[in-house]
Formats: C-alpha cells, sequence, structure tokens
C-alpha cells in the first residue's frame, strides 16, 4: 500500500491474494474469485483501491476492489478461454492509468480505472513486467527484451541495451533513471534509455542471472539486487557491494522497499 508500507497484499498460484496490515507478521486470506493470481497492483493515489488479475473459469480476467480487498468486481475479461493477463501496473503519476499485458502478447490500456480499455500494442513476445510513469511506459517481454514508449504508449522502440534482460526497476524519484537485468548482466540508464551504462555485479550473470533490482526510495545511492540465494547491497550508486546469503533451496523472485521505512526490504522466494 503507498500510503501504509504495514499494509501487503501478496498474490499465490494456488491460495487466491494474502493480506497483512503489520508487515508480515500476520497474514489473512481475501475472499478472491480467481485462486491463481498473475498481476496485483495498488492504486498508487488511494491504497484501498486495489487491481488483480487471474483465472476465473478458465478465462483470464481483471478485478478492483475499492475496500482493500474486501469486495471486487471484475472490471476486464479475456475474449475467450486461454489468454491470461499477466502482468500489470498503475501509473505512478496519474493513478485512473492503467496497463495490463496478456499471454498472447497484447498490452491493453485504461484512461478511467478498468472502467474500459483499448488494446495500444502488440509486442513480438509476451510482456512480463510493465512500469508506467506519466508518459514514460517501460515493459519487459518473455524473450529479453525491454521495449520503451515516450508518449504514454502511443509508440514503443526497442532498447538499443544488448543481451538478454527480464526485469526492469526505475528510481522512485526520477523515472527517467532505470535499471535493467538479466543474463546479460546489471544496467543502468540515466536518460530514460538511451544511453545505458553496465554495473560490475559479483559472479557471472550468465551462470546467476539477476533477477530483481530494487532503489531506495529515500536514497538513489542504494540499490540492491538478487540472484539465487544472495543479496547484494550497494551504497555507493553500484561501484561496490555487500552481500547477504539467504538460508533457503528457493531463489528470489521480489524486492520491495517497505514504502514508509525504507530500511525495510520485503523479499519473495520461489521455487527453483
Amino acid at each position: 500500500n503507498p500510503q501504509n508500507g504495514q499494509n501487503i497484499f501478496v498474490g499465490t498460484l494456488k491460495n487466491g491474494i494474502l493480506k497483512t496490515e503489520d508487515g508480515g507478521e500476520n497474514w489473512s486470506a481475501l475472499v478472491f474469485p480467481a485462486e491463481k493470481v498473475y498481476g496485483l497492483v495498488n492504486d498508487h493515489a488511494d491504497g484501498n483501491i486495489v487491481y488483480a488479475s487471474g483465472v476465473y473459469k478458465e478465462r483470464g480476467k481483471i478485478f478492483k476492489s475499492l475496500n482493500g480487498g474486501v469486495d471486487w468486481d471484475e472490471v476486464y475479461t479475456a475474449p475467450s478461454d486461454g489468454p491470461l493477463v499477466v502482468a500489470m501496473a498503475n501509473d505512478r503519476k496519474n493513478s485512473s492509468v492503467l496497463f495490463a499485458a496478456t499471454s498472447d502478447k497484447q498490452m491493453i490500456k485504461s484512461t478511467d480505472a478498468g472502467v474500459s480499455w483499448k488494446n495500444i500494442y502488440a509486442s513480438n513476445s509476451p510482456i512480463t513486467k510493465i512500469v508506467a510513469d506519466g508518459s514514460l511506459v517501460y515493459a519487459n517481454t518473455q524473450s529479453g527484451d525491454l521495449w520503451i514508449s515516450r508518449d504514454g504508449g502511443k509508440k514503443f522502440e526497442v532498447s538499443s541495451i544488448k543481451g538478454d534482460v527480464n526485469f526492469i526497476a526505475i528510481d522512485q524519484g526520477n523515472a527517467s533513471m532505470i535499471y535493467a537485468a538479466g543474463k546479460a548482466g546489471l544496467f543502468r540508464s540515466r536518460d530514460a534509455g538511451k544511453d545505458w551504462e553496465e554495473l560490475k555485479t559479483l559472479g557471472d550473470p550468465g551462470s546467476f542471472p539477476v533477477k530483481v533490482v530494487a532503489v531506495n526510495p529515500a536514497n538513489s545511492a542504494e540499490i540492491v539486487y538478487g540472484a539465487g540465494q544472495a543479496i547484494y547491497k550497494s551504497v555507493d550508486g553500484g561501484s561496490s557491494w555487500m552481500t547477504s546469503q539467504l538460508e533457503t533451496e528457493k531463489n528470489i523472485s521480489t524486492i520491495m522497499y517497505d514504502t514508509g521505512n525504507s530500511s525495510v526490504l520485503y523479499l519473495g522466494l520461489k521455487k527453483k
């Protein structure tokens, strides 16, 4: 929840959506129509508004809650069984604007908080992650490409970055400062993807791909990334790294800073 870092929603592959009000100490299961959840975003202006995508009666759908996940209304459905809504984003500058991507390589957009939608882009590979901040929209594809729009999704261009990247993160204080990560390594652009610099990671990214990246919202020089079962943290903009090993056989799949306390990190793990 952008207004309350102790309030967190987690989508699962078997048990719908889980919610905590105390920073993860206690969890409750929400009554959500779908068991398998693919996309989950909070409204940036009102944390009680939540959007989630899942499969209901074999069809991909998007649902919206106005009261923190207590009640849900359907706001989008796929035209037939099969296509799933696999990624979602809420525009950080205008919370009425939503982006969603489907497993059949389509990107759709709503400018009225999910009331209506239009198809804006067809990619050459399913889109796995979207980040939207005003006119800047970034999208990762399953094939390892990074697509960038500078006009709110009207036109997209493929990034000049070389190699396979499967994750994108932005500096929340400067949406033109973006990070791309994957088997190719960890890269940073200071001009919304026009030019790139490689940040040297610890270890071979080909063997241990950088799966996730996050930037401290209160300190742009602090960057963390996850590879395998280890966390790497830099406090000097990526020049040097400190390491922490997790005692688990699962891989790190998510890193998020607490929106209210940037000294707190949340990690998500999944089976290899």
